[in-house]
């Protein structure tokens, strides 16, 4: 018999599915032996998760420990192992009980290898939520954000390479009611449409614009893929509260001190303390994660390539994005720059544009976001010539409207003289 044979190439790919904790459940019976175990594989893993962090504290990528795309066993296994519906019609309605793949008696040569590589992803992962926990829901988000992107480009390979039962399986994980279609397309119940879908802000995701017919919504497969990566990153962002040795909290706080003073804002040639409220909420919610709807990310882009920032660095203001695509990130960039299409540079829409789309928030007394920004710099300027320490008076003018425009922006510190 080897035990969790089947699922253990899941594992070691996606460490995020309910079967790890089952496993690591039998490897080491209690949790906290994983973390005083002074053995080489679950030493480097949890090594690999705090330089994760690290990395992502200094807006880097890091590694994700995994493996190359491979098939769910159980779907080209014809042994009747359990009564499990389940594998049978890879249906959505496991409990992960696991029990079949505990059971199973299945031969592999690669066995050893898959249970090496699925102990280092599950390590790693089971360590990295562990730490998160004593982190920042801010560094939480930015975490859930990229993480999700590394699975969901994982989850494309795979899609390439026709593993429907794994994808399914996946989603099924997840809570995800789907089906694959025999020309790869597949439908969802629209209930779990809905749990993804509501957090992408985007025309073509609203309900009314898809086709639904007994409760099932029909999308395309790689649909389905950005819909789970947005449960997942759900997922991700929960902290899961776990005693740890004094060492790794030692790491901990090292990351947490690095994620304090890590802020886009650190480099840019612009005053970030100038601009108006509405510019500073979207600034503040593109480096927290959040999905910022369209008409917002356009008036961001043009906003700050009008007082002067360079394409390259609103490009890595986007990278925290849910839906971060670089090459069209860049494409839209430049085109709102002039440098494509027509070749004309997009100016920041005016306030009266930012409030029809519900993008204000606060009454700044002004017309234009630029207008805001440039007789903000002028007094400062001024100020500074006089000798005069007194704020600028169009701060007095400032009326915030309702709760979320209090503390706007509180993510993003203002940079020094």
């Amino acid at each position: 018999m080897q035990p969790f044979l089947p699922v253990l190439p899941v594992i070691a790919r996606y460490p995020f599915i309910r079967a790890t904790g089952k496993f690591l459940e039998r490897e080491y019976g209690e949790i906290s032996k994983i973390f005083t175990s002074n053995r080489s594989i679950e030493r480097e893993a949890i090594e690999m998760a705090a330089e994760r962090l690290k990395a992502l504290a200094d807006g880097k990528e890091g590694d994700v420990p995994g493996i190359e795309s491979y098939p769910l066993l159980c779907s080209s296994c014809d042994r009747d192992c359990v009564d499990c519906e389940f594998l049978r019609r890879l249906d959505f309605s496991c409990n992960a009980c696991c029990l079949c793949f505990e059971s199973c008696y299945r031969y592999s040569s690669e066995y050893f290898d898959l249970k090496a590589k699925a102990k280092v992803s599950a390590v790693y992962y089971l360590a990295i939520r562990a730490m998160l926990s004593h982190l920042s829901p801010w560094f939480r988000r930015k975490f859930a954000v990229k993480e999700a992107r590394v699975y969901r480009r994982r989850m494309l390979e795979d899609l390439e390479n026709s593993r429907y039962d794994v994808l399914q399986f996946l989603a099924s994980d997840l809570g995800v009611k789907a089906r694959f279609e025999e020309n790869g397309e597949c439908r969802i119940r629209v209930t779990s449409y809905l749990r993804g879908a509501v957090r992408i802000r985007d025309e073509k995701w609203r309900l009314l614009n898809r086709e639904l017919s007994d409760g099932w919504v029909f999308i395309g497969s790689k649909e389905l893929v950005r819909l789970v990566e947005e449960i997942l990153r759900e997922k991700l962002e929960e902290p899961l509260p776990i005693d740890l040795p004094e060492e790794i909290l030692e790491e901990v706080r090292k990351v947490q001190v690095r994620s304090e003073v890590e802020r886009v804002d650190v480099s840019l040639p612009v005053r970030i303390e100038f601009f108006p409220p509405c510019m500073k909420k979207i600034l503040s919610d593109l480096q927290k994660g959040i999905n910022v709807p369209h008409t917002a990310r356009f008036a961001i882009t043009a906003f700050l390539l009008n007082i002067g920032m360079d394409v390259d660095t609103i490009i890595e203001l986007f990278s925290s994005a849910p839906d971060f695509d670089e090459e069209k990130t860049r494409y839209q960039v430049e085109h709102i720059a002039g440098q494509r299409g027509k070749g004309s540079e997009y100016i920041c829409p005016s306030c009266e544009t930012m409030r029809t789309y519900h993008n204000c928030y606060a009454d700044c007394d002004v017309l234009s976001p630029l207008t805001y920004y440039f007789m903000k710099a002028k007094s400062f300027a001024k100020s500074r010539r006089t000798g005069a320490c007194r704020k600028p008076k169009l701060e007095k003018k400032v009326k915030k409207v309702g709760t979320e425009a209090e503390e706007v922006g509180a993510e993003i510190q203002p940079q020094s003289d």
